[in-house]
């Protein structure tokens, strides 16, 4: 993973895939990225899109699963982990990071990789203008 990529959240993903409405930095940037095999998505992605599918807040038109690994096959997006040392730096982030757990993954994974985050979440882009992480509003 090299610094200076692009992590999407998981809105942030749904919406690219689906060429919604982006703002223009923030689909540039994801364009540039994936370009450069630089564009990331993390398995916390699955578990969101997975619990809005079981929820029935998102309909697919396949399995959760098989969808992921279509996304993962497309070129120019490439899978983070969740290390050990992300887990431990979502329990300590500085500042006011946001309360939900998935977010504060997203924030780590974006921190311990020196990714810049793609959101349209409130309060991670307030995050971001604390300065802990850069992110970037679709």
């Amino acid at each position: 993973m090299n610094p200076g990529g692009v992590l999407l959240d998981s809105c942030a993903l749904l919406w690219f895939l689906e060429e919604a409405q982006f703002e223009e930095e923030a689909r540039e940037r994801a364009e540039t990225a994936a370009r450069a095999l630089n564009l990331w998505i993390s398995p916390i992605n699955a578990w969101e899109v997975g619990l809005l599918a079981a929820r029935g807040q998102l309909v697919l038109s396949m399995p959760v699963e098989t969808w992921f690994a279509m996304i993962l096959d497309l070129p120019g997006i490439g899978l983070s982990e969740i290390s050990p040392k992300i887990c431990i730096e979502s329990s300590s982030l500085p500042g006011s990071p946001p309360g939900d757990i998935a977010d504060r993954m997203l924030v780590a994974t974006a921190r311990t990789n020196g990714l810049t985050l793609i959101t349209r979440d409130a309060a991670l882009l307030e995050y971001a203008q604390e300065g802990h992480i850069r992110a970037v509003a679709c």
